[in-house]
Parts: structure tokens; sequence; C-alpha cells
């Protein structure tokens, strides 16, 4: 397929530059290396379009068996776009491919690719029926029609212990959890990084117009993309970027362990809690703010969506999102939430519509706020504490405890300040690092009994 896609890549070049084999005598212009750039990058860009079409028709005719069989169009659809763009910065539409098409450099990701080939040998480890081809099937994959229960199935426990030692031994870090961890770093954020890149540029033009035709989704209507859809995705890719810098900002590595029984597990658990070992430590400290400023960010662009999409002049008709579509959704915030007085957070009642919701939730991101509940009780949350690294440790939030090893049916339990068993957990932190700032032991009982 790459093939093809070069061979038409040169063709153009030869049919563009076939009008200069002339015996004209006059001197040939001077290239501008610039304009050249340019011209090369518009070819190049014009090829991916013509990609696109090219597998939108493959899978009308029906050569697709799986969604893995258009993994080669839709990667030389990105490397069109990416080229187009490298050759010409300025090209909107190419870095427009570039980001959306982009995605598809996740599967030459080394992480990705370590993953993939653990995938194929563990289809080749275990045969069929075993217990850990069924635990992979079912669990795993949601591909098993045979009930968890089945005793042709062997015991699902064990099945489970043999798959993730398979796994751990089988990962070149031995850690299951550190290995997805820098798989979301390097592939999933390092992705969105460059696709954020791309999108960036094309926020420039003003005039950015990306048509979808029917040629290219086998559908009858034409769709327009101008500025407001790229904002709008934009602030998608910068949410997805900020809830994966999230779940990823504390290390869940646990190094490796000779069983996954639940006695291995709990032991590992109260290894780490006892030795302050770095299970759910904070891994660095720029992710969550980063991570604060880009639903921050995400926000604005909602906003910049928003009054570019009111503020349009054209017709309407082909829009993928129309002036017609915000005024529903303002209108439906406006019911909803002017009503809606049982609104425990009092900050985000009577919002008036899109813009106006995203500017209460950027308050609620940047300071404390207050939430209601039952018994007349009002506690004061600050999310940006978590967001500015206030908690560098979770294991330091947990109530006060002891382990008991020794009796695998209650291996922990709570204690009071002097050491005392207790059924009421005491918080050496009752504000959890400043997420509840002014929150004492006595507010959470009282929340707790209510």
């Amino acid at each position: 397929m790459r093939r093809i896609f070069g061979s038409l890549i040169v063709l153009i070049f030869l049919l563009q530059f076939t009008g200069c084999l002339d015996s004209s005598t006059e001197p040939d212009p001077v290239d501008d290396p610039e304009d050249n750039s340019k011209q090369e990058s518009e070819l190049l860009t014009a090829s991916a379009d013509s990609a696109l079409i090219a597998m939108v028709n493959a899978g009308n005719v029906g050569e697709f068996d799986s969604p893995d069989d258009m993994l080669p169009y839709a990667q030389d659809i990105a490397m069109l776009y990416k080229d187009a763009a490298a050759k010409d910065p300025s090209n909107s539409r190419a870095n427009f491919g570039a980001a959306i098409f982009g995605f598809q450099s996740i599967l030459d990701d080394p992480a990705m690719v370590e993953l993939q080939d653990l995938i194929t040998s563990m289809e080749e480890e275990f045969p069929d029926g075993s217990a850990p081809k069924y635990v992979n099937s079912y669990f795993l994959g949601g591909l098993s029609k045979k009930a968890p229960d089945d005793p042709d199935m062997g015991d699902p426990l064990e099945g489970i212990n043999t798959l993730m030692l398979f796994i751990q031994n089988s990962l070149s870090t031995n850690d299951i959890l550190e290995f997805i961890q820098d798989l979301i770093d390097s592939a999933l954020i390092g992705q969105l990084n460059e696709s954020i890149s791309y999108m960036n540029k094309v926020h420039a033009d003003n005039d950015f117009v990306f048509l979808i035709t029917p040629e290219m989704t086998g559908e009858i209507e034409t769709y327009e993309i101008d500025l407001g859809e790229v904002y709008m995705f934009s602030a998608m890719m910068r949410a997805m970027r900020a809830n994966l810098k999230i779940m990823n900002a504390y290390q869940l590595s646990y190094g490796s362990i000779e069983d996954f029984d639940s006695e291995a597990l709990i032991e590992m658990i109260a290894d780490q809690d006892t030795n302050n070992g770095s299970f759910l430590t904070l891994r660095d400290n720029t992710t969550l703010p980063s991570a604060e400023q880009d639903l921050i960010d995400a926000l604005t662009m909602i906003e910049n969506a928003v009054d570019y999409i009111k503020t349009e002049t054209d017709n309407q008709d082909n829009d993928l999102i129309k002036q017609g579509d915000l005024m529903e959704a303002d209108s439906e915030i406006s019911i909803d939430m002017g009503q809606d007085e049982d609104n425990p957070i009092p900050l985000m009642r009577n919002a008036t519509g899109i813009t106006d919701l995203s500017s209460k939730i950027k308050t609620l991101l940047s300071g404390p706020f207050d939430v209601e509940f039952p018994g007349a009780i009002t506690v004061s949350f600050d999310i940006s504490a978590l967001l500015d690294n206030g908690i560098t440790d979770i294991k330091s939030l947990l109530p006060l405890h002891e382990w008991n090893l020794d009796d695998m049916d209650d291996p922990i339990y709570l204690v009071d300040s002097q050491g005392n068993r207790t059924q009421m957990p005491t918080f050496p932190d009752p504000t959890f690092g400043g997420l509840l700032p002014g929150m004492t032991q006595q507010g959470i009982e009282d929340l707790m009994i209510e």
C-alpha cells in the first residue's frame, strides 16, 4: 500500500513539472524555495485526501474484514498529512489532517509494539479451553460466551494468577502497572501532545475550512469544519490529555511479585504502607499543574468555539456544529440549572448557557467552593489544592490503622490517636492536603453520622 501512494506522489510531481520541459530559449525563472515547499505541501495534502477517499471506497466494496484491515490506509493518510505539514507549517489543512489522523502513530510507539507482541504471545502460549485463555478472552477481550462459573473453564482465580504472572514475566519492566503508566505517557499523552501542537497551528487561520465530502464518508451530505469545530476538537484533546495526566500522576507500580493471589497483594500493599514505599506517591511536580492548565485551556477553547460559531454569517446548513445547536444547548442549560435549587454546589446554580457554565467550572478549578450536605452541613472543597501538588502521598491520607498479617481474614484494623482499636476512622490530616480546607476530625465524624 505504501508503494501505491508513493507511486501516486511521484506521478503527481511528474505531471506538475512536465510543462517545464519545453524548447524555449528564455532563461528559467529562479525557483523560490519557500514557494516550492508550499507547492509540495499542497500536493502531499491532495494525496492524503485521495488516500482518505480510497479508504472509504475500499470499505464500501467490502475489502475490510476487520478494523485492522483499515490500518495501512490510515497510516498512509497520517504520513502524507504529516509530511505536508512539515513542508509547509502554515498549511492548515495538512495540520488539521495530521492532528486527527496522527493517532495512528500510537501503534508505532515502542510500548504499544511490545503490548501487541505480548497479546500475540498470549494467544500462542495458552491453548483453547485453558483457564488463562478463558480469563484472557472473557475478562480482557470480552469474547468468551462461557459463563464465569463454567466448570469447563477451570478455576478463574488460578487462571488470573497464571495469566498475570505470564504478562509480568514477559514485559521488559517486569511490572505491569509501570508498563501501563509508561505506555500512557509515551503513546497516549505523547500523541496528544503532537496532535494538539498541529491543531494550535490551525487556530491562526481565521479562514480555515475543511469540507468532508461524500467521497470521504460514503454518505450523501457534505459537512463543513471551520474554526468553531477546530476549537471544539482542541478542547476535547486537552480534556482527554488532562484526564490521562491526572490518572497517571501517582505511582501505581508495586514491583515484581511472585503470585497474584489476594494474600500476596495484601502483603505487597502492607509493605509499601509501613515502609513508606513509592506506591501512590506523586510521580513528579509538573503533571498535575499541567493537567489543571489543560482543563482551563479546554474550557477556553469551548468558549472560543461558541463565540466563533455564534458570529458566523455563512449558510449553516452543512456546518458540523450549527448556531441552532448552541442556542438549544444554552436553553437547556438555562432551564435545567436555572431551576436546580437542589444542586449541592451553589456556585453551579443559575448557569445561563455554555459560556457561563464554562466560567463557573473554571472557578471550581481555581479555588475553594462550598458543597451543601443534608443536615445543613456545608463543606468547603478546593480542587486546586490537589492539582497544585498538595497531596504528595495518597497513603498519608489514610485513617490511622495497623496491619495484622497473621490473620488474612482481617489483615488491617482502624486505631485512634492512642493506638486503640476503633470503628470510627481517625484521619491524620482531616483537610486531606488542603482538598477540604478548614475540615476537622469532628467535621468528618458529623458527616459520617449524618
